[in-house]
Formats: C-alpha cells, structure tokens, sequence
C-alpha cells in the first residue's frame, strides 16, 4: 500500500494522485491544510498514517496478508512524506521535494489559488515561520530516494541535493517541477 502527500497548493484530487493511483493500483491520499501552521500539518497527518496502521494490526491480528505502507510525496509532500518516512520508519520516495520549507514557500506568503478546487486562500507569515521548526532530518532508518528535476521551475532542485546527497538516494531527471509520467519511475516504486 502506498500513501501519497500532495503538495502545496494542490489537493487530495490531484493529476498526481490519479496517475499514481492508475499506476500503482492501492495508493491513499493523505490530507492537510497547508494555509495552517506546519504543527496542525503534521498532526493530520499523523493521525491519517496511524488509522492505517492501526488498520494493519487488525488484519494482523485476523490473520490477514499484511501489506506494507509506503510514503510517496511531491514538492511540499515531499517534504511531509519525508517526515512521516522517519518517524514509522517507512520506505519513502519524495518527487522534488521543498527542503526548507520556512526559506522556499516564502514566494507563496499572501494570497494563492488552489490547483484543484480553484479556491482563493491566504498563506500568512505565521504560518510560513512555522516551517522553521521542521527541520528535516537526515538520519533515517530507511534511506529516502528523491527524485529532482533540473528542469524545475518552483524550487532550485540544488538545495535537496546539496542537503541529501550522502543520506537518500538522489536521481537527478530532465523533469520540470510537476512530474508529468510517473509511469517512469513504476520500477523504483514497486521495489520500495
């Protein structure tokens, strides 16, 4: 089982998640309310991947095929999944993920639409600040793979690498920011 993070400004219905879904067959959109302080993010969040394992343990204990969980994220997801890998100790692969969130979502302070839903909504300075205490943590039990476009329009794929190229496994692609054919990386998710 594979749970996807979207990322910022997207929505739980993204292209993404409806390829990765089609690609993948058992992929789960987790949810979060990016306009909210990066606390308020990650407890959702939280909240989402324990009611999935705790679903685990009943099959575990009906004596259900368990299966593993997997965390998948792009851009601001990335991020998230990033967190969420190191905390349940889970395989991860983050598609062009923001590494410090406080310094590269500050283009986005003020008013911003939804991809998706086309709502209108405010990401004030509160909430940007909160990113300063998220700091990502490189020590992880299962090395993250990252995907970074050197095509990528939102955020300078440089930062992640600089930052992980001796704790994750990073695979430098001609992509652009959003990942247009994850069919391309079905291989890498499978083995995960």
């Amino acid at each position: 089982m594979y749970l996807y993070v979207h990322g910022f400004n997207s929505d739980v219905k993204s292209r993404s998640y409806f390829d990765l879904h089609n690609i993948l067959g058992n992929v789960s959109a987790l949810s979060y309310d990016y306009a909210k302080p990066a606390s308020l993010c990650l407890v959702k969040l939280c909240e989402q991947v324990e009611g999935y394992l705790e679903n685990q343990d009943t099959k575990k204990q009906g004596h259900k095929e368990l299966e593993d969980i997997k965390i998948l994220g792009s851009s601001l997801g990335g991020f998230w999944a990033m967190h969420l890998a190191k905390k349940y100790n889970m395989p991860c692969i983050a598609f062009n993920p923001v590494t410090f969130g406080h310094e590269q979502l500050r283009p986005f302070l003020g008013l911003n639409q939804n991809f998706y839903t086309q709502e209108y909504w405010n990401f004030s300075k509160e909430a940007l600040l909160s990113y300063a205490d998220f700091i990502l943590d490189k020590n992880m039990a299962i090395k993250p793979y990252i995907i970074l476009g050197n095509q990528d329009e939102i955020l300078d794929y440089t930062i992640a690498l600089n930052y992980w190229k001796n704790d994750a496994a990073c695979i430098i692609t001609q992509d652009i920011h959003s990942i247009m054919v994850y069919s391309q990386y079905k291989l890498l998710m499978e083995s995960l």
